[in-house]
C-alpha cells in the first residue's frame, strides 16, 4: 500500500500536494492530515519569528551599552553602571513626548506610542526584579563586549562569551551573575588554531542565587 502521507510544507507546496489538496473532500481523513501539516508549519514559523525577535532584542541591548560607554574607559563602577542603565531606560523619551504632543484630544494612541510605553513599563519592571546587562565593571568583559560589537558586528553566536549580570533598582549594591561568559579570555577568538577549542568550551553551570559585591 503506497504511503501518501504528507509531512512537510515542502510537500504541500509541490504540484502533487496542491493537486491532491484541491481534489480532497473537506472532511476526509487526508484533508484533516494536510490541515494538521499546515497548522504545524504555521506554528513552527511563528516560533522561529519569536526566537529571532528575542535574539534581536538581546543583541540590540548589548550593542547599546557597548556603544554608549565612553571609549576612553576600560570599565566603570557599579554606581556608574546604574546611571548608564537609567539613560538606557529613558532612551526613547524624546520620541515618546513627540508622539504624545502630536496626538489629538480624543484620538487613540499611535502604535509607536503604545510600543514605547509598553517597552518602558516592561523594562522598568525588569529593573525592579533584576535587569540583565553586560558587566561593564570588568575591564576584560568590556574588551570582549567591544570586540564583539566592533569586530564581529554583534554576531549572536558570540553572545554566550560575554558576561551578563543582573542589577536591581532597590538594592543598588547587589549583583547576580546571569551568564558566566568568558571574561578570562583575552579575545573572543585569539587565533584560528584555538577557535574550535574556545567556542566549544562548555560554560559552567550558573548559580542564579550567587551574589557579587562591587
Amino acid at each position: 500500500m503506497p504511503n501518501n502521507r504528507v509531512k512537510t510544507s515542502k510537500a504541500l507546496q509541490s504540484k502533487k500536494g496542491k493537486a491532491a489538496l484541491s481534489k480532497l473532500h473537506p472532511h476526509s481523513r487526508r484533508a484533516k492530515q494536510l490541515t494538521r501539516v499546515g497548522l504545524r508549519c504555521d506554528k513552527l514559523s511563528h516560533e522561529k519569528k519569536e526566537r529571532r525577535k528575542i535574539e534581536n532584542s538581546k543583541v540590540n541591548r548589548l550593542l547599546w551599552f557597548s556603544l554608549s560607554l565612553d571609549p576612553d574607559l576600560s570599565s566603570i563602577s557599579l554606581p556608574e553602571l546604574h546611571k548608564l542603565l537609567e539613560l538606557y531606560l529613558n532612551r526613547n523619551t524624546d520620541q515618546l513626548e513627540s508622539e504624545r504632543s502630536e496626538r489629538r484630544t480624543g484620538r487613540p494612541k499611535s502604535m509607536i506610542q503604545e510600543r514605547i510605553e509598553l517597552e518602558l513599563e516592561r523594562e522598568s519592571e525588569e529593573y525592579s526584579t533584576g535587569f540583565v546587562l553586560p558587566d561593564l565593571t570588568s575591564p576584560q568583559n568590556v574588551f570582549l563586549l567591544r570586540q564583539w560589537a566592533e569586530v564581529h558586528s554583534g554576531d549572536p553566536s558570540f553572545m554566550p562569551r560575554i558576561r551578563l549580570i543582573r542589577i536591581f533598582r532597590d538594592t543598588p549594591d547587589k549583583i547576580i551573575e546571569e551568564q558566566k561568559g568568558a571574561a578570562d579570555s583575552i579575545t573572543l577568538v585569539s587565533s584560528s588554531a584555538d577557535q574550535d577549542q574556545s567556542m566549544n568550551q562548555p560554560l559552567e553551570t550558573i548559580d542564579q542565587t550567587k551574589s557579587f559585591s562591587s
